[in-house]
């Protein structure tokens, strides 16, 4: 059975992602497969090639580098779509001869091959743009509040302010809902994205697949709680709006007022990023003087370290569908306080599994937090309950079989 991947990431070497995660991950299980015949067509910086490496045939295919007027002219223009790319993976799929074509996302450009190809194809959900759009401003910020705190002359210029960010990001949205209406075989793993799927691409046929985590979570040792004075949270978030910078900013706030001993570092955002700064100006407080630090990118060792040496892991986002860092986080067996949100509930089962809360509700946040950090024993228990379930959710023999048995589905279909 021959099976190809579409991903728009950058490959760094034949086996690598840049930036690598579950994608990947999947990739080095569909490895161990004796039935399939797997490629995967992404993008490199270098020059354009097929290698082989580990029973995978790896498509290469030329990222487009635009002068700095020509990206500058596009983002004003909103233009998301870059036919000559969209050609190379469909001479590569084209070169492979698959059965299936397997797309990872609808929110980028990858389904845009699906006409120009008669193999059968399932996409496989990520983020999803559209129902992100309700929730891409925190509560009582307005995009024009954002873009004013936000306002930098040399980044509107260049078309990269918030205002264009958030016309590129409704583009994205329109572009993903008419792909939804073209797909026909869906790859989710929560109610949420069930739901979704149902309502955007109608008559599609829905699978479920849970996520394979990297291989650094599997091999680490579970959490243990510790005793100390000052308290350790750790939240792991990209720097986007609706991620809810703001909760913490105002919760590490009402948690200082409280007399709260505490140290909250946020991991995947810097110091530097423009979501921190228009936060700071807009609630008119500084992440630092309320005990919030701010590492960027990490590691996945550095990471399992991090969390290890954490009390508490704090997802607060407006939107998620599901969050590979609460899932790491659990596999690890650290205790999550999770905003019951998107696809959030599928991961976390409330006062089993870990603590939902009310999304924007810092005083039940707040006062999560306080109460947790007096009973170790329920911390405990909540960390070794959700390492036990994330285990099973992520066993990677588990998923292997899970989609070989979706492939033949489909090719049965």
């Amino acid at each position: 059975m021959k099976v190809i991947l579409l991903t728009d990431q950058l490959i760094q070497s034949k086996d690598t992602f840049i930036v690598g995660g579950w994608m990947q991950s999947l990739i080095q299980v569909l490895q161990n497969s004796t039935t399939l015949e797997v490629a995967v067509v992404g993008l490199t910086q270098g020059d354009a090639c097929v290698e082989k490496e580990h029973n995978i045939t790896w498509y290469k295919v030329k990222e487009r580098i635009y002068n700095p007027f020509e990206r500058v002219y596009r983002r004003w223009r909103c233009t998301i779509q870059d036919n000559g790319v969209i050609e190379d993976y469909v001479t590569a799929i084209q070169d492979f001869k698959p059965g299936i074509v397997h797309i990872f996302g609808v929110e980028n450009f990858l389904c845009s091959v699906i006409p120009h190809i008669d193999s059968k194809v399932v996409v496989h959900l990520q983020g999803l743009i559209h129902p992100y759009l309700n929730a891409y401003f925190p509560p009582g910020i307005s995009e024009d509040l954002f873009a004013r705190q936000s306002f930098h002359l040399g980044t509107c210029l260049r078309g990269a302010g918030q205002r264009q960010c958030h016309k590129m990001f409704q583009a994205l949205g329109k572009r993903e809902s008419a792909y939804f209406r073209s797909i026909r075989f869906v790859m989710g793993r929560t109610h949420w994205d069930k739901a979704i799927a149902a309502a955007l691409a109608k008559d599609a046929h829905y699978f479920h697949l849970d996520e394979v985590l990297r291989p650094d979570f599997y091999a680490a040792e579970a959490w243990q709680p510790k005793q100390r004075e000052v308290a350790q949270f750790i939240s792991i978030l990209s720097p986007s709006t609706y991620k809810g910078f703001d909760v913490i900013l105002k919760t590490a706030s009402l948690l200082v007022s409280r007399g709260i001993r505490f140290q909250w570092t946020v991991c995947g955002t810097s110091e530097a990023d423009i979501i921190v700064r228009t936060m700071e100006k807009i609630l008119q407080k500084k992440y630092s003087q309320n005990n919030v630090s701010f590492l960027g990118r990490q590691t996945a060792p550095e990471l399992v370290s991090r969390l290890l040496d954490a009390d508490i892991f704090i997802h607060p986002s407006y939107i998620e569908n599901s969050p590979n860092s609460v899932c790491e986080a659990q596999i690890l067996g650290l205790p999550v306080v999770v905003s019951y949100v998107g696809g959030i509930p599928s991961l976390v089962e409330n006062e089993k599994t870990g603590i939902l809360f009310p999304a924007n509700d810092i005083y039940f946040l707040s006062e999560t937090i306080v109460s947790l950090l007096s009973e170790p024993q329920k911390m405990q228990l909540l960390g070794q309950k959700a390492r036990e379930v994330a285990r099973q959710r992520h066993d990677r023999d588990a998923i292997l079989k899970g989609i070989e048995h979706i492939y033949k589905q489909i090719l049965q279909s």
